[in-house]
């Protein structure tokens, strides 16, 4: 992956990359359910629209249109090197003939090869390794969501790959593209990183809002789905409290249930499976996530009880009962022992974070560094958001060391 990071995206490099010009990056390494370790990087690039912007401009624009529906062809590819008409749909993946697999077999010295030599040798390879890894054949994955009284056919194939050609790339009016399709069942995938990984990969463009978000919850899933879905994990506490009726009929003891309730779900759902591979990574040092940029906590929780209360003050509904709230944010795991009574203004985060940095220790609140922010401009109308991600804090011996440095270079 690093490589793949420093050759191919050729990050904080001189020059474009494979795919343009790369100014930023975010990779999550997922288990599968056999353990094995795949990642899913999005890459952003140099240069492109905003997605409002580029529909507006390709309903415009022709030479861009041009342009853009060019790039993507390059760079995607839906179907074999040598395809230059329309597959048929029913063409059927090729059995495999005894030969060696093409994802293990030895690659020749490409260096000593012309140019023509090349051009096939690379063509040969990529025919072989999209036959082998990105023909796609339906199986129980692609059913796995359908509804009792859905049909196993292409149209509900999970990951829409219905068998539908095009001669060339469309763009509608909305400015959705729908890439040339050739073949109806090779996966997309790009050429180069295809020869060079040697195995299956998927490649796709990012071009609206709507698929941006779609596709940041398909990534970030991975890392807070469980083992143990939620519904089951609530059912079997239910049946549990059913039947050792827990419950007494007193309303002080029912609050107090609730809070432990939430505990003890949010104490199953923290749960997460390690597969073998996984582990062995992290004992190897290798990363679970790769990023081009750096992430900062906020701690929703407190600012969203803080929130809470005061609107409750106002309405003058702060001493009626809550509903307690079924999953809570991380930084309140823990706080089961606190009182279930009426809230104090003080009690919104009594918890102190603590940073460690060589041998000092340097404790924070998050709610109250914003709270009690300093009233100059440029401090008292900042947002929460732009608080945490663009702020810093820093020790004051540390600041005093900083200032006088720079006293004695002037």
């Amino acid at each position: 992956i690093t490589s793949f990071i420093h050759t191919i995206l050729r990050y904080g490099r001189d020059g474009p990359g494979l795919f343009g010009s790369c100014t930023g990056y975010y990779g999550m390494v997922e288990a599968q359910g056999r353990g094995t370790l795949h990642c899913h990087f999005v890459v952003w690039l140099k240069g492109h629209l905003s997605p409002q912007s580029m529909v507006e401009r390709l309903a415009v624009d022709g030479e861009y249109k041009c342009a853009l529906t060019s790039w993507l062809e390059d760079v995607i590819k839906c179907e074999l090197p040598d395809d230059d008409v329309i597959v048929p749909k029913s063409v059927h993946k090729p059995v495999s003939d005894g030969t060696i697999d093409p994802r293990t077999r030895e690659i020749p010295n490409t260096s000593a090869m012309d140019d023509v030599t090349f051009v096939a040798h690379f063509n040969e390879e990529v025919t072989d390794l999209a036959m082998r890894c990105n023909w796609h054949v339906h199986n129980s994955t692609c059913w796995k969501y359908l509804r009792p009284n859905d049909k196993r056919v292409d149209e509900n194939c999970r990951m829409r790959m219905t068998g539908e050609t095009r001669e060339e790339t469309i763009v509608d009016r909305n400015g959705a593209i729908s890439l040339r399709r050739l073949h109806p069942w090779i996966a997309n995938y790009n050429d180069v990183c295809l020869y060079l990984f040697r195995c299956n990969m998927d490649i796709k463009m990012i071009g609206s809002g709507q698929a941006a978000k779609a596709l940041m919850y398909y990534i970030t899933d991975y890392v807070t789905k469980s083992a143990l879905p939620l519904y089951e994990g609530l059912a079997a506490l239910s049946h549990a409290i059913t039947v050792l009726g827990l419950s007494d009929g007193d309303p002080a003891q029912d609050k107090i249930a609730k809070v432990r309730l939430v505990s003890v779900v949010n104490s199953m759902m923290s749960r997460h499976e390690m597969s073998h591979p996984q582990v062995m990574a992290d004992l190897l040092g290798n990363g679970d996530r790769y990023a081009s940029g750096t992430f900062r906590p906020l701690y929703w929780g407190s600012f969203d009880r803080f929130v809470a209360f005061h609107m409750r003050e106002n309405d003058g509904s702060w001493n009626e009962p809550r509903l307690t709230p079924l999953c809570t944010c991380d930084d309140e795991v823990g706080r089961e022992h606190e009182s279930v009574g009426e809230e104090r203004s003080e009690d919104f985060d009594d918890s102190a974070y603590l940073s460690f940095s060589g041998e000092s220790i340097t404790a924070s609140n998050q709610l109250q560094d914003y709270t009690l922010r300093p009233i100059e401009p440029f401090c008292d109308e900042v947002s929460l958001w732009t608080f945490v991600s663009d702020m810093d804090k820093v020790p004051l011996s540390v600041e005093r060391t900083r200032l006088a440095s720079l006293e004695g270079r002037t």
